[in-house]
């Protein structure tokens, strides 16, 4: 609560443990939105980080292959895909174990399946 400026938050009843967040959760989302847009996403970060609140940015793509951690681990693919050029791509987590065998190309229905897992996704955000 003192990481986004509303202490205040910190004795309301419908905030005080998980059931009532959950209960009030519109209410919290809202009041914490109008927190987060007054700052850039890495302020953010480091605020809440300062108060030792487990935070962590949802990075883009491009700021995925520049990550430190990918680029060490050799994580970024470059990718083929029926009638596209080829494109970057993380390497997934388990390419750190030995048994991995490495993604080589795209599945070839990338595109569609994209499309129905990031509806399946949305959808349960409306829950």
């Amino acid at each position: 609560t003192d990481a986004v400026g509303r202490p205040e938050m910190r004795d309301d009843a419908r905030f005080a443990d998980r059931p009532a967040r959950t209960q009030h959760y519109d209410e919290l989302h809202e009041l914490l939105a109008d927190a987060f847009v007054t700052a850039p996403r890495d302020e953010w970060i480091s605020r809440l980080r300062e108060k030792d609140v487990p935070c962590s940015p949802l990075n883009t793509l491009e700021e995925v292959f520049q990550d430190p951690q990918v680029q060490a681990l050799g994580m970024s693919i470059d990718l083929e895909h029926p009638g596209a050029p080829r494109y970057g791509w993380p390497e997934a987590p388990s390419a750190c174990r030995p048994h991995h065998r490495p993604t080589t190309s795209a599945h070839p229905c990338w595109e569609s399946t994209t499309r129905r897992s990031c509806a399946r996704w949305a959808t349960t955000l409306m829950l």
